[in-house]
Order: C-alpha cells, then structure tokens, then sequence
C-alpha cells in the first residue's frame, strides 16, 4: 500500500537546476561591472595594507597582554 506517491525529477545539468531568469541577468551584469571597475594594482595595494594591518595588530597585542 503506497500512500504517497511521488515522482522525483532530478536536473541533469547545472543549467538545468539553476535557470536563467531577469533577475539573475541583471544581478550578474552589476557584480561584473563592480569587479571590472577594480585594477591589479589596487587588489594587491589592499592584500598588503591587510597583511601590514593584521602584523600591526598582532606585535600591539603582544606588547600589551604578552609574556613578561
């Protein structure tokens, strides 16, 4: 005895689980032009001011609460 039946379809590609639809278009189209708008040497100026910035905040944290 089934009491519920159920047929289960399952996408066969990717393109299949995730249609295009309006809004993915045009949410696409500002992430795109968001990350063109950015140039090489502003990524790698922002990695090294974060890495310049995380080793600071560490050598601070040690000179305040390290080991005496």
């Amino acid at each position: 005895m089934k009491i519920n039946e159920t047929t289960r379809c399952y996408p066969r590609t990717t393109a299949d689980a995730f249609r295009e639809n309006y809004y993915d278009i045009q949410a696409r189209e500002r992430w795109e032009w968001l990350e063109g708008s950015q140039n090489e040497t502003y990524a790698q100026f922002e990695f090294w001011l974060y890495i310049t910035l995380a080793f600071a905040a560490g050598f601070l944290t040690c000179l305040l609460w390290g080991a005496k």
